[in-house]
């Protein structure tokens, strides 16, 4: 297992987007990081949840409500 802590995962992987950018401008940065990352995240919360989303939304410290639109959107759940 890696001592690497998730900040430092995610700053070593956003250093090397942009150089793979090559100097192109990014799109949308913020809402591709918000896809490519929360979507395993909540993936693994839910499975560790035991697919219980009050669980899951409690875990979380969010509405279930705003859990059910954010699993909708990573396509988690079906609409």
């Amino acid at each position: 297992m890696s001592n690497k802590s998730i900040a430092e995962t995610i700053t070593i992987a956003t250093v090397k987007y942009f150089k793979d950018l090559d100097g192109e401008q990014p799109i949308k940065l913020y809402e591709l990081f918000l896809y490519t990352a929360e979507g395993p995240f909540l993936r693994t919360v839910y499975k560790e949840a035991a697919y219980n989303k009050s669980k899951m939304a409690k875990w979380l410290g969010i509405s279930r409500g705003t859990l059910r639109s954010k699993l909708k959107w990573h396509g988690i759940l079906s609409a």
